[in-house]
């Protein structure tokens, strides 16, 4: 059954991956978009469809670690289980220990570049236009404000088609009305609040904090003196729920 599933997910993920092949190449011809010339090569279609790549897998980077605490690695930090997931604990053993905006950053910039490449890899509708594609780089750096988030991409990605090269340099990427800056703000802002207070569940300011952000709050008590937080967005696009936890008493 196991095998199945597996099977089924790779499938699932050749189709996307197609799709946005697909819809890279139907773009330019229907739309008649700019063509964009690298060293004397058009790389139009290529340049859209890894755009549309790095787009696809920063909501997917989002919502994962939105999901765990602000980590898409959570080997080095305290662990919460719920329901059978994983996130972080941000106050522990009477401690403040949730991650800087930096660590978060840069936790997603890990996401994307290990897991990008399960799209960029397929270049067969360009190939049979006669192109030859080679991926050596990916770098993301990814930055988070209170409503953006910005994705620049420095790359090496080489193109080849006839008897001419080009070399894809970088890409950037902008998604307004995503306001996990503020999420962040408001959690740093509840848990120093929680820091002063340790052994006390401050709730009337963890939801009337949560209201005033246009945001809302679920509090769900794991046991163990354990609390998970899920803190819900619907104003950003998409929407976005960043969880956590809190461990109350002594280690």
């Amino acid at each position: 059954m196991a095998e199945k599933k597996g099977q089924l997910t790779l499938f699932i993920i050749l189709g996307i991956v197609i799709l946005l092949t697909f819809s890279a190449l139907v773009y330019i011809n229907m739309f008649k978009v700019k063509s964009r010339y690298v060293d004397g090569i058009d790389v139009s279609a290529l340049d859209m469809y890894i755009t549309m790549c790095l787009k696809s897998t920063s909501y997917d980077a989002l919502e994962y670690v939105s999901s765990h605490g602000g980590y898409y690695n959570l080997d080095s930090v305290p662990e919460a289980d719920y329901f059978g997931r994983k996130t972080a604990y941000f106050f522990y053993s009477q401690s403040n220990i949730m991650p800087s905006k930096e660590t978060v950053q840069q936790e997603m910039s890990d996401y994307i570049d290990e897991n990008i490449g399960f799209c960029l890899r397929h270049y067969d509708g360009f190939r049979a236009q006669g192109f030859n594609v080679e991926q050596r780089r990916f770098d993301t750096k990814v930055s988070i404000y209170d409503n953006i988030m910005s994705y620049e991409v420095d790359s090496s990605i080489i193109i080849k088609r006839s008897d001419q090269s080009a070399e894809l340099k970088s890409f950037i990427f902008e998604a307004k009305n995503v306001r996990f800056g503020k999420m962040i703000s408001l959690a740093q802002n509840l848990t120093a609040l929680q820091e002063t207070k340790p052994e006390f569940v401050p709730m009337l300011q963890i939801f009337q904090a949560a209201a005033d952000s246009g945001m809302s709050m679920e509090m769900i008590n794991m046991g163990n003196q354990s609390v998970l937080f899920r803190l819900k967005d619907m104003k950003s696009d998409p929407e976005i729920t960043f969880i956590y936890a809190y461990r109350y008493g002594a280690e």
